[in-house]
């Protein structure tokens, strides 16, 4: 997201608050859930909060990690996903670049690059392949946070 859709975050925290909260959201809670997730694209974020709103069974007002599951799955249903999507690419001669920057990370550091995946099949390729996703995915977001997390100490 970018700075310019806060005002369509606005609305829809207000519309989280109507059927979450008794108590109105602060400003600078507006402003925490929006850092926390303004690294996704504002329709993303939109579609996590609809589903959070057509689904959710809690009277609490979900945290911003329950709204990024839900905008992109979870981090064990992207790993499934991205699995998917490596072994339909597979049948191609070229060597694929993937727009998940993690997929092309766990190809070169847990199988030692394309080739060597394409030529070397073992039957735990597909659990490993999913457990390294979700490590390397977390170590990204524990990054993200940590360089969040000294921004508003800073302030």
């Amino acid at each position: 997201m970018k700075q310019n859709d806060l005002k369509d975050f606005s609305v829809l925290m207000a519309a989280l608050e109507e059927m979450f909260s008794d108590v109105p959201i602060s400003r600078e809670r507006v402003g925490l859930y929006f850092n926390l997730l303004k690294d996704l694209e504002m329709e993303c974020v939109r579609e996590g909060v609809i589903k959070v709103l057509m689904t959710r069974r809690y009277h609490n007002l979900p945290k911003p990690a329950e709204i990024r599951d839900a905008a992109l799955g979870a981090i064990e249903d992207r790993a499934l996903l991205a699995w998917n999507e490596v072994i339909s690419r597979s049948w191609g001669s070229d060597i694929p670049e993937f727009e998940d920057p993690t997929v092309n990370e766990v190809i070169k550091k847990a199988f030692g690059g394309w080739t060597a995946f394409m030529n070397e099949n073992h039957p735990g390729d597909r659990r490993h392949f999913i457990d390294c996703y979700r490590i390397y995915r977390r170590e990204k977001e524990m990054k993200q946070l940590m360089t969040l997390k000294i921004k508003l100490l800073e302030k």
